[in-house]
C-alpha cells in the first residue's frame, strides 16, 4: 500500500503539478512538499492535510491510505467522489 509521499506524489502528478505549484497552493515551501513525497516527513497538521487534499482534488482517506484502494477518490466539485478517473 503506497505511503502518505507516495500517496502524494501520485496525486500532483495526475494533477500535472509540479512540487513548486503545489507548494504555492497550499502555502508551504516547495522543500516541504519533497519532504513529504520521500518519507522524510510522515506526519502533518491537519491545515496543510486539508489544504493537500483540496489542492490535488483527493479524499483524506486517499491521502491517508483508510482505505486499500490506489485510486485517488478525486472529488468533483459538487463534493462527490469521483472513483475510477
Amino acid at each position: 500500500m503506497p505511503s502518505l509521499g507516495e500517496r502524494i506524489h501520485i496525486a500532483r502528478r495526475r494533477k500535472g503539478l509540479s512540487q513548486q505549484e503545489l507548494a504555492e497552493l497550499v502555502g508551504v515551501k516547495p522543500n516541504t512538499i519533497s519532504r513529504l513525497e520521500i518519507g522524510k516527513v510522515r506526519r502533518t497538521d491537519t491545515d496543510t492535510l486539508t489544504k493537500l487534499c483540496r489542492a490535488l482534488d483527493v479524499t483524506p482517506s486517499f491521502l491517508l491510505a483508510l482505505d486499500d484502494a490506489d485510486d485517488p477518490g478525486i472529488v468533483d466539485p459538487t463534493g462527490m467522489v469521483m472513483v475510477g478517473t
